[in-house]
C-alpha cells in the first residue's frame, strides 16, 4: 500500500523516547543511516542500531555507543555511578535452547558415545561377548542428566541390544533410559533415528506410558523418576530437554543479582500458549522468565534478532508464580517501566510463529523525570537529558552545541548529543515546540521529540 512521505518528523514519547517513522512515497521503507531519527538507542561501529542499555553499548537517541567504566552502569542509556542497590534476586538463568558440551559421557562399547548435554553413566560391552549391554533391561537403565542448558543427550547404537519391550507406537530393539526432575517441568524428548520412543513412571509396566512418538513430542511431567525405552535397530540420537518458560512453574530466571541480561533463545513449537490475554492482542505460544527485586527499580527490555517474526514482550506482577493472580504491567516490542515496586514479575515473549531472538532486559534506579526545557534538576551539576525510558537528572557534561560527542550528557546543560541524519554525532540544543523559550536560533528548526504537550513539549534544534 502506498504511504505519503512524511510532512514533518513524528516521535512517539512514552514508553519509548525518540523513534521517528519516515516512509517512501512507493510504501517501502528506504535504509537510513542509524541516527535519532531511525534509532531509539547508540549507533555501534558499524552503523548499526543497539538498544542502547548495555554497559558495552550505552546511549540513546542515536548517540555513538560507548562502553561504561567499571565502575558505572548504563542507565537510560546514559553511564552512571549512582544506580543504588536491589538487584534481581532470582537465581539460575541461560537460555534452555542448543545442546551444551558433553561432560563425563564416557564411551560405551557396543552401546554408543555420550554426546551433547547430558551425562551418560555406565559402560557395557556388546552382547556377543557376553556380558550385559548397560541400559538393555530395567535391571541397568542408563542414567541421563541434564546440564546447565536442561538438556540430555545420548548417542548409541541398539545393533547389539534385544527387543525386551515395546511402546504402544512402535517395537524394535530397545534401550532403556533413566532420567530425574526435581520440579514439575515441561520436557520435549526426541530420537532421532529411531523408530520410536516411549515414557513410562514404571520401567517394566507399559500401563504406566506417559507418551510414545517417532518423532519429538513435549510432556509435562510431575517431579519425580521417569524411564525413556528408545527402539530403534541400529544408530541412533535421544534427547530429552527440559523446557524452561513453558508456563510460570518453569519461568526461566534473569537478572540473577545482576542490574543486565542478554540471551539468545527461540520461541519454537515445543512451547504451548500460556498467558490467555493481554492488552497488545498477541496470541500465540509464549514462554517466560521470572526476576524478583526487593526495592523500587525502573526497568526496561527490548528484543532483537528477532530472524523476521514478529515477537511481543509483556511483563507481569505476579504473586510468586501464581499466574492466576497475574497483573499486566505493559507489552509491546520494547517494554518500560520507570517505577516498579519490589515484587515478583514475570516478563513472556510471545509470537504469533516461532523464531529465535536475542533479548536485552536491565534493571535502573527509579527516573527522576525533569523538565528540559526549563533544565528544573535540584542538583546545579545535573542536566536534564532524554533517556529511553523519559528525561532523567544526571551529571552534566561540558561540550558546547556544535562539538562532538558520543555520551548524551556529555554535552552541556540545556544540549544533548544526537546523530543528524548522514552526520555524526555532535551537541544539539534543545528547544520549546510551542514557541516558547527556550528558541533556537536564526537557520536552525525545532524537531519534535518528546510532543507538543508541557512539560513534554520539547525538541532539538537541527
Amino acid at each position: 500500500m502506498n504511504v505519503k512521505k512524511c510532512a514533518s518528523e513524528l516521535l512517539r514519547f512514552g514508553a519509548l523516547v525518540g523513534f521517528f517513522c519516515f516512509f517512501s512515497c512507493s510504501g517501502v521503507p528506504e535504509p537510513k543511516p542509524c541516527s535519532f531519527q531511525t534509532c531509539q538507542g547508540c549507533c555501534d561501529t558499524t552503523g548499526q542500531c543497539q538498544p542502547g542499555f548495555s554497559p558495552a553499548a550505552c546511549g540513546v537517541l542515536g548517540a555513538a555507543c560507548q562502553a561504561c567504566p567499571s565502575s558505572t552502569s548504563c542507565s537510560s542509556g546514559v553511564c552512571r555511578s549512582n544506580l543504588g542497590t536491589g538487584g534481581g534476586s532470582a537465581t539460575g538463568g541461560g537460555s534452555a535452547t542448543g545442546g551444551g558440551s558433553a561432560t563425563g559421557g564416557g564411551t560405551a562399547t557396543g552401546g554408543g558415545t555420550a554426546t551433547g548435554g547430558g551425562t551418560a553413566t555406565g559402560g557395557g560391552a556388546p552382547n556377543d561377548g557376553g556380558m550385559v549391554l548397560t541400559g538393555d533391561t530395567c535391571a541397568d537403565p542408563r542414567q541421563l542428566t541434564f546440564n546447565a542448558s536442561g538438556v540430555a543427550t545420548f548417542a548409541g547404537d541398539n545393533s547389539n541390544y534385544a527387543s525386551d519391550d515395546q511402546g504402544s507406537c512402535g517395537d524394535s530393539r530397545d534401550a532403556v533410559f533413566r532420567f530425574t526432575l526435581t520440579s514439575a517441568a515441561t520436557v520435549d524428548i526426541s530420537a532421532t533415528g529411531a523408530s520410536a520412543w516411549h515414557v513410562r513412571t514404571n520401567c517394566q509396566s507399559s500401563a504406566t506410558e506417559l507418551g510414545c512418538s517417532s518423532t519429538n513430542q513435549p510432556l509435562a511431567l510431575a517431579a519425580g523418576t521417569y524411564f525413556v525405552w528408545v527402539e530403534a535397530q541400529s544408530a541412533y540420537s535421544l534427547s530429552v530437554r527440559r523446557l524452561n518458560g513453558d508456563d510460570c512453574s518453569t519461568a526461566e530466571p534473569i537478572l540473577n543479582g545482576t542490574d543486565t541480561t542478554q540471551l539468545n533463545a527461540a520461541l519454537d513449537m515445543s512451547f504451548t500458549p500460556t498467558v490467555p490475554s493481554n492488552s497488545c492482542g498477541v496470541s500465540g505460544p509464549d514462554r517466560a522468565y521470572r526476576f524478583s527485586i526487593s526495592s523500587e527499580r525502573s526497568f526496561q527490555a527490548q528484543l532483537t534478532n528477532t530472524s523476521g517474526v514478529m515477537l511481543t514482550l509483556i511483563l507481569q506482577r505476579v504473586s510468586g508464580l501464581d499466574c492466576t493472580a497475574a497483573t499486566e504491567v505493559t507489552c509491546g516490542t520494547t517494554v518500560t517501566a520507570n517505577s516498579l515496586p519490589p515484587g515478583d514479575y514475570l516478563l513472556w515473549v510471545k509470537g504469533a510463529s516461532y523464531g529465535s531472538y536475542r533479548l536485552n532486559a536491565s534493571l535502573m534506579s527509579p527516573n527522576q523525570p525533569c523538565n528540559v526545557n526549563t533544565q528544573n534538576c535540584v542538583s546545579a551539576s545535573d542536566g536534564c537529558y532524554v533517556g529511553m525510558s523519559g528525561t532523567v537528572c544526571v551529571p552534566a557534561g561540558t561540550k558546547p552545541v556544535g562539538a562532538a560527542c558520543v555520551a548524551p550528557n556529555e554535552c552541556m546543560r540545556g544540549a544533548q548529543c544526537f546523530s543528524a541524519p548522514n552526520g555524526s554525532p555532535i551537541c544539539h540544543e534543545f528547544c520549546n515546540v510551542n514557541g516558547g523559550a527556550p528558541l533556537c536560533p536564526s537557520g536552525k528548526t525545532c524537531g519534535v521529540l518528546g510532543g507538543t504537550t508541557p512539560p513534554n513539549s520539547f525538541g532539538a534544534c537541527f
